[in-house]
């Protein structure tokens, strides 16, 4: 009877067989599971460049913020300008003290213009009078005698004696000037050819 056990041989074999594909299937299934769940980590590529470090540091919050080396800037720049404004204010400071100097210049020039017009005035009012007193002496030597007018004009001075003579009418001073002292007389006479030399000066 060798056929009657071959059978559950070949059934049991089948069996096993069968069992051991189903363990294989099964450790198949069990490996797909644990990679689903726990994935592979990727392996690592080349580092970046480390822009951690080179990235300046942000200070404040959200996106208006600066970096120190700007904030550095915005004070040195205000740092600038706080200077530029000083020098601007001193200038305005010395333009108003150049201004306030010159009108006061101009003030005491207008009073020096003052006192210039009225010191002309006096003068020539001191002119005249005196022209008006040497007139009224002109007149009164030339109504004396020649002989006494000489003693007179031998004692006075050499400008008041030019002053007279040049007012008096030639042919009275000549005959005065005949009779006075020979020394005085010579210097009367020169001194009265010098002046007629010179220009006459505009009044």
């Amino acid at each position: 009877m060798p056929r009657l056990r071959l059978l559950p041989l070949a059934i049991f074999g089948a069996v096993a067989l069968l069992t051991l594909k189903l363990g294989s299937v099964w450790q198949g299934v069990e490996l797909a599971v644990a990679q689903a769940a726990d994935p592979p980590k990727p392996a690592p590529g080349p580092r970046a460049p480390e822009e951690s470090r080179a990235k300046p540091e942000r200070l404040g919050d959200g996106g208006g913020a600066f970096t120190e080396a700007e904030l550095n800037v915005l004070q040195k720049l205000a740092a600038r300008r706080e200077e530029l404004d000083q020098r601007e204010r001193d200038m305005e400071m010395r333009q108003t003290l150049l201004e306030a100097t010159e009108k006061r210049l101009d003030g005491k020039l207008a009073e020096l213009k003052k006192i210039q017009e009225t010191v002309d005035d006096l003068l020539r009012k001191h002119d005249k009078e005196q022209d008006a007193k040497l007139g009224s002496l002109v007149k009164i030597y030339e109504n004396m005698k020649p002989k006494d007018a000489a003693q007179v004009f031998d004692k006075l001075e050499l400008p008041i004696l030019l002053d007279m003579t040049e007012r008096m009418r030639e042919q009275k001073s000549a005959a005065i000037i005949a009779r006075m002292e020979t020394d005085k007389a010579k210097e009367l006479t020169a001194a009265l050819a010098v002046r007629r030399k010179l220009p006459k000066t505009v009044p």
